[in-house]
């Protein structure tokens, strides 16, 4: 395998490529010592490396699992390459937040700061889906009992938390609004510039402040073209997938649809 060092040279965040570390350590370890490590839950921008970090292994296997398809947070499980998945513990448990007698609304920052008052580290919580009167949280098996019987109220509401084997199969699909349109260019502040009803010039102005990441990965640049599948958050707008890419008008535009994040 190569030096450490050279595995992280296309990690530019210095706080993913310190996270990656860690995990390299541990990948070590199942190499070494034949274990099972499993990760914390990590974020899109630090899953999003895996295949090109661990790919440096000839003798592991590992899994990215959130809980269900479309899931943001996910632990890594790495294990030895002749062990099989499923006869490893499951990473994932699952909880269903109930309302306790009001049908008030609450939200995703809500339950995440009842959960983080609790003293419970970011990195314990996986998604939480909120719905009218309720929420499903996915957390780790050790820290499941804990926040069942510790987490009484989210704001000034009583709630009550059951086990859940699976999400509804409405709560698991993906929720998109879904834009069809015309660019002159598939230059990511065009694009933005379409999807989120803003002036070109606010476009660059918000890449140039750093607050636009492409695939969970931050980009300054307005000359990024981008491709089908990209996934682009704006920070206070949102976030879209760049569906499709059709082809040029007679007006040498593009046609693309993308699926907005509700």
């Amino acid at each position: 395998m190569m030096f450490k060092e050279n595995i992280f040279d296309h990690i530019v965040q210095i706080d993913i490529k310190k996270r990656w570390k860690g995990i390299l350590d541990q990948a070590d370890q199942v190499t070494t010592k034949h274990v099972i490590k499993k990760t914390l839950f990590l974020s899109p921008g630090e899953w999003h490396y895996t295949e090109s970090v661990l790919c440096h292994f000839t003798d592991v296997q590992w899994v990215i699992e959130g809980g269900y398809k479309n899931a943001e947070r996910k632990r890594l499980v790495i294990f030895p390459d002749y062990m099989r998945y499923h006869d490893i513990e499951n990473p994932i448990a699952l909880l269903k937040i109930n309302h306790k007698g009001r049908n008030d609304e609450l939200t995703h920052r809500d339950y995440l700061g009842a959960l983080l008052s609790l003293g419970v580290e970011r990195d314990i919580i996986g998604d939480i889906i909120v719905g009218e009167d309720n929420a499903y949280l996915f957390t780790t098996p050790e820290m499941k009992d804990y926040i069942k019987f510790n987490l009484n109220t989210v704001g000034s509401i009583k709630v009550l938390i059951e086990d859940a084997d699976s999400l509804p199969e409405d709560v698991a699909s993906d929720e998109m609004i879904i834009m069809s349109g015309t660019v002159a260019s598939l230059r990511i502040d065009s694009v933005i510039s379409m999807v989120m009803h803003l002036s070109r010039q606010k476009a660059q102005s918000l890449l140039s402040a750093q607050k636009v990441k492409v695939n969970w990965v931050p980009v300054q640049k307005n000359i990024l073209l981008l491709k089908e599948e990209d996934m682009v958050s704006v920070s206070g707008f949102g976030r879209f997938k760049l569906i499709s890419i059709g082809n040029l008008s007679r007006s040498k535009r593009w046609h693309i649809e993308v699926g907005k994040m509700k």
